[in-house]
């Protein structure tokens, strides 16, 4: 428009956070997208804080495909009818008068809440355990069709049968993505699936059901047209009456309600033309996942459950340093979008977080010859929340970098993102407080703390972290705090973050106070502070990972930083039934999946240092990631709720007005009086520099902290960094 003051960005709708503001304006989006993209999307708008929806919007559509939406077609929406249903507009724009086109506004917050998640249509029947409408959309199920024509597929029966190479395929995301929900809906996370793409003759078919597993059988049908399913148990003569499903849905058949026997499915494409061939649907088998002996006698009552919770943790994580100039030219979504197949459906995730959040605060004097100070701008909360990080502990030697002023504005930051934070707090009482996260109806405590920080410590009246002795007399301190933990929820996790940097094996003492924790009561231990991977054990049932190593780091080398893991606790109300340990990659200032040769040097490296410890657990080698099976031992009920419990779904970017609260801290109408413009520097491109001044001590071979002054116009997309160098005045070495 021209005028000043108004500010316009470029954003992909579909990746949050999006940036906080006035006003969206999404013309044509929602007309190409699917109906999944259109959900996400619409998820994303409302968590950004923006006030007004500028969309396409066309008023005289009578009906709406919905989740039938085709990614890239044009799909014309009149956004208040169903599925949509948003209320009439704030005011109409012309746009395509013609195609009845305008651009509707609406306020953010009177567009209703949209899922795309299945939605349960039919209980259990004589054979079907269930129906569940809208498992895949459009795309997906025309990605699964498509699949018939790529490397993946194996071997075709006369010309009506495509068997797909699970392995080959499941080095797509999306195809792991589908599985991936598959098995969460159906609880077939605990099995091994693979996929059939099936083209029916004309009428009637019928397909005899596998008398041990589950199948699930989702049409891939265009249009209109729908799939007829009509089941007939053993006993029975006749078939059922019929289920139509539409392109999407899934029904389920589990041998496991002992329903099966020689039970079939009459199958029938509704509403295709005489002759014309189409892939009508997929049968996606499932079978219980078979162990060789040599790896671990796994017997039924020590199996996994089909539907239990994920509680998903990492190690490090650093959003400092180079951290903030990579997500700038990135993303934030970018350093872990290869993680998001893993974390789909997981209840909780939790990291160390290791940095501090914040432009308060100073430079701390931690007692250290060569300290590193790590501090990262309050934008960089919107990494967590990309990632998906319910909950941090903060307990740690970096949470006090610039004190506790410091401390205390990154818990707001993180409050106003929806996520917990575990470790530090005003004073000491705040800092040893668990954090209560919810699960499906169970509610999981968090307890974070530090071993041998007193300098960082909280006392009763200064801010601080949680720090005890790093040895098992630190039980005095922890004991009550487990025992507040037990009375408020189902099961108690400890995080700590304990022992020195770079220790592949954890020092005796260690160890210790890892036995006395579970003997108090805590259901498993998730240490960090290494940088490294540690070995595992089990101790009386539970597991304890005495390192989870790195989840994320700007600078990381060819050593063993970069061979790390994150690991998954599955649990219910009965307790923990397992770990898996799933092997990354750190990149610099990313994270990814390991290939199989890196998958080959993690399995080895916590096989060999679990058993270096004298380990009893027994893990089990899949061909992505390690497994130990874990005998429950029961639970006591929590005694009453906490007043404050935090859940996955809450988390959501930080607003606009927060994150710019570091403006105020670094932005000044001019250079102090000290700095000359006649000394300034000019470097081109709109960049000046004043001058900087040391504001500590500069002692050799200790930190200091140096502060300067700089002004930066018409950038044009350029990024700076600045890089400073000491010089000895006698010898002018570095």
């Amino acid at each position: 428009s021209g005028k000043k003051g108004i500010e316009y960005r470029l954003q992909d709708i579909r990746r949050p956070p999006l940036p906080s503001c006035d006003a969206v304006l999404a013309r044509d989006c929602f007309t190409h997208f699917s109906y999944r993209d259109i959900v996400e999307s619409l998820r994303a708008i409302k968590n950004s804080g923006a006030r007004y929806l500028i969309v396409s919007h066309y008023q005289n559509v009578g009906k709406n495909l919905g989740v039938k939406a085709k990614q890239g077609a044009w799909n014309p929406l009149n956004l208040t009818l169903p599925p949509y249903s948003f209320p009439e507009p704030l005011r109409i724009i012309d746009d395509l008068p013609k195609r009845s086109k305008c651009l509707g506004v609406w306020h953010v917050n009177s567009i209703p809440d949209l899922s795309s998640n299945p939605t349960l249509r039919v209980g259990s029947t004589s054979v079907v355990d269930t129906v569940f409408d809208n498992v895949l959309c459009f795309d997906e199920t025309e990605y699964l069709a498509s699949l018939r024509f790529s490397d993946g597929a194996l071997a075709m029966e006369q010309d009506q049968v495509v068997i797909l190479d699970g392995k080959h395929c499941n080095t797509s995301t999306v195809f792991r993505d589908i599985l991936s929900r598959i098995g969460t809906v159906f609880g077939l996370r605990s099995h091994d699936l693979s996929v059939r793409l099936v083209r029916m003759p004309p009428g009637p078919h019928i397909m005899e059901l596998p008398a041990t597993g589950a199948v699930v059988v989702i049409p891939l049908l265009r249009g209109e047209k729908e799939l007829s399913l009509q089941a007939k148990p053993e006993e029975e003569g006749e078939f059922k009456e019929p289920l139509l499903l539409s392109n999407g849905d899934a029904a389920f058949i589990s041998a496991d309600s002992n329903r099966l026997g020689d039970a079939s499915l009459l199958l029938e494409a509704v509403g295709i033309p005489p002759g014309q061939k189409e892939w009508d649907f997929c049968v996606v088998e499932a079978e219980p996942k078979v162990v060789s002996s040599a790896a671990q006698e796994v017997s039924d009552e020590n199996a996994l459950p089909d539907n239990v919770h994920r509680l998903v943790a990492g190690g490090d994580f650093m959003l400092s340093r180079d951290m903030p100039g990579l997500v700038d030219n990135q993303g934030v979504d970018w350093p872990t979008r290869e993680l998001q197949p893993y974390l789909s459906g997981a209840d909780i995730f939790l990291v160390n977080l290791e940095c501090v959040i914040s432009g308060e605060g100073a430079f701390y004097d931690k007692g250290e010859r060569r300290p590193y100070y790590y501090r990262a701008p309050s934008e960089m909360v919107n990494v967590l929340v990309a990632t998906g990080v319910s909950a941090v502990t903060t307990a740690n030697n970096h949470a006090m970098d610039f004190g506790a002023d410091a401390l205390i504005e990154q818990s707001a930051l993180l409050s106003q993102a929806g996520i917990a934070a575990a470790g530090s707090g005003r004073n000491v009482k705040e800092a040893s407080r668990p954090i209560y996260l919810r699960a499906g109806d169970l509610v999981i405590a968090v307890i974070s703390f530090a071993t041998d920080q007193k300098r960082l410590a909280a006392s009763e009246s200064g801010g601080g972290v949680f720090s005890v002795q790093g040895s098992p007399e630190a039980l005095g301190d922890l004991a009550p705090v487990i025992r507040e933990a037990r009375s408020h929820a189902d099961l108690v996790i400890v995080s700590p973050h304990w022992g020195g940097n770079w220790r592949e094996v954890p020092h005796e003492d260690i160890r210790r106070l890892a036995w006395r924790i579970i003997d108090e009561g805590v259901d498993a231990i998730l240490g960090h502070s290494a940088h490294i991977l540690q070995g595992i054990e089990v101790y009386k049932g539970k597991p304890i990972v005495y390192d989870m190593g790195s989840l994320l780091f700007d600078r990381v080398s060819e050593d063993r930083i970069r061979y790390s893991a994150f690991f998954e606790l599955l649990f219910d109300k009965k307790g923990i039934h397992g770990l898996i340990i799933h092997p990354m990659k750190l990149e610099p200032g990313s994270v990814r999946p390991a290939n199989p040769k890196e998958r080959k040097v993690i399995f080895k490296l916590l096989e060999e240092l679990s058993k270096e410890l004298g380990s009893t657990a027994s893990f089990i080698r899949y061909q992505d990631k390690l497994e130990i099976r874990l005998k429950p031992t029961g639970t006591l009920p929590r005694q009453s709720n906490s007043q404050e419990i935090y859940e996955r779904s809450a988390v959501r970017p930080l607003p606009r007005a927060l994150r710019d609260l570091d403006d105020a801290n670094i932005f000044l109408a001019e250079a102090p009086q000290e700095f000359l413009p006649s000394n300034a520097i000019d470097f081109g491109g709109g960049l000046v520099v004043f001058g900087a001044r040391c504001v500590s001590e500069v002692r050799t071979g200790y930190g200091f902290l140096v502060e300067v002054y700089f002004r930066l116009r018409d950038s044009k997309g350029r990024n700076w960094r600045a890089s400073l160098r000491g010089k000895e005045r006698e010898t002018g070495e570095e």
